[in-house]
């Protein structure tokens, strides 16, 4: 969902704008990011570590 619009989005998660608004507005909150970009680089960063975590846990 990298990069889709605000409507794309709800639409995919089945949720109202407002909670995508409410979400985003926490993340930012939590992470002290000031802008999206920042955010896309912390789960990009986030997504990269799990994926390794799953690809050890399962390859054993």
């Amino acid at each position: 969902m990298a990069g889709e619009n605000t409507k794309a989005i709800c639409a995919h998660l089945n949720i109202k704008d407002k909670t995508l608004s409410s979400h985003k507005i926490n993340i930012k909150r939590k992470t002290n990011a000031d802008n999206k970009q920042i955010i896309y680089y912390i789960l990009k960063i986030a997504g990269s570590i799990t994926d390794d975590f799953y690809a050890r846990l399962y390859s054993t």
